[in-house]
């Protein structure tokens, strides 16, 4: 018999039957077992606001400044223009969203 398993019960139980292996338990000590994952923060969303969000929206609002500054250059070519104005509706939409989110958490 292999020592990850062992047969229990009355001879005549269902169990102590060939071919029915009940796993064995193994106590958990310090260093067995698998690892518990740390315990949750209590305040997960204002860590992912003040941490993540927040750096997010200062990133984007930084990116729409770049392109606001594009669009007046007048070194730019007209491509150059139009790719800066989709990108700052897109950018645009995105912050507003990212607000409206942080107001409703």
């Amino acid at each position: 018999m292999s020592d990850s398993v062992f047969r229990i019960g009355n001879p005549r139980s269902r169990a102590a039957q060939p071919g029915f292996l009940i796993p064995k338990v193994v106590p958990l000590g310090i260093g067995t077992g698998p690892s518990l994952p740390p315990p949750l923060q209590a305040d997960t969303v204002s860590v992912v606001l003040n941490d993540y969000l927040s750096e997010f929206k200062e990133k984007l609002s930084s990116k729409l400044d770049n392109l606001q500054h594009l669009e007046t250059s007048a070194d730019a070519s007209k491509k150059d223009i139009a790719d800066a104005l989709k990108e700052i509706a897109r950018i645009k939409k995105a912050l507003t969203d990212l607000n409206d989110r942080e107001r409703f958490s």
